[in-house]
């Protein structure tokens, strides 16, 4: 009941907060000083969603090479593959035990030959959905499994393709969406007509929001460098250049069209 986790942003707290309400004792490991108080903060946040929770353990750990040898690790750092590469042959070094990333946007087999996947959707509390592949099917986290689908989460088995399903559709719908308004000339009020008449009011500018401008700037480049049919959009490259991030900063992408 011990898992290594790479990363403290947004996500990575979110998922320290799902191992520890369900018993686990998680090492977090930051290439910055870590501030226990911010993931604690969103563990009490996340403990209001969940039944039978259990109290884990939290140890900030200082160096990379201090990560427990015997422990699974699941990497949430920043939508770099060269970094998530880097980071994963320091893991390996002296691991050997299963090693996860959360990329959104890169196949596993670009990290690392025996690299699985565990990703999560922004808020874990309200899209309880982890996508994964696991040749172990998830055996090693099976107390996880069983206290998350207690908890209504789903697993979805997915393959090792970049974006996996979730993205891979979601981004050629946000994709199409920018190629109406930037090649076409549609008007955000058209899109928003469109989606209240088809898609029971589902606001997609809310939804680019919260996964943050600048995370679905990086996953819709790194998914046409596969894809050829997704197109970047020059409007988010754009607002990443004035620090419109989304939610996170408290702006929109509305504010750049």
């Amino acid at each position: 009941m011990e898992v290594n986790i790479l990363g403290y942003g947004l996500i990575a707290k979110q998922i320290i907060s799902l191992f520890f309400v369900a018993g686990y004792s998680v090492n977090i490991y930051n290439h910055r000083e870590i501030d226990l108080t911010l993931v604690k903060k969103e563990i009490k946040k996340v403990r209001r969603y969940f039944t039978d929770c259990k109290e884990g353990k939290l140890v900030s750990i200082k160096h990379i090479e201090s990560l427990p040898t015997t422990s699974i690790t699941i990497e949430a750092i920043i939508e770099e593959l060269s970094i998530k590469r880097k980071f994963y042959r320091k893991i390996r070094q002296n691991n050997n035990n299963n090693y996860y990333t959360n990329s959104s946007s890169y196949s596993p087999d670009e990290i690392g030959d025996d690299v699985s996947v565990l990703h999560f959707y922004n808020p874990v509390t309200h899209v309880r959905l982890i996508e994964y592949y696991d040749q172990d099917g998830l055996h090693s986290l099976q107390p996880w499994v069983e206290f998350l689908k207690n908890n209504k989460f789903d697993f979805l088995e997915v393959n090792k393709n970049r974006g996996y399903l979730g993205n891979y559709l979601l981004f050629q719908e946000i994709s199409n969406i920018f190629k109406a308004i930037e090649l076409y000339g549609y008007k955000v009020e058209s899109i928003h007509t469109l989606y209240k008449n088809l898609y029971h009011n589902m606001d997609i500018f809310a939804i680019i929001d919260v996964i943050g401008v600048d995370v679905c700037y990086s996953i819709l480049k790194n998914l046409s460098e596969v894809y050829q049919e997704i197109y970047v959009p020059k409007t988010l490259e754009i607002a990443v250049q004035k620090g419109i991030f989304g939610k996170k900063n408290k702006t929109t992408i509305l504010s750049c069209l």
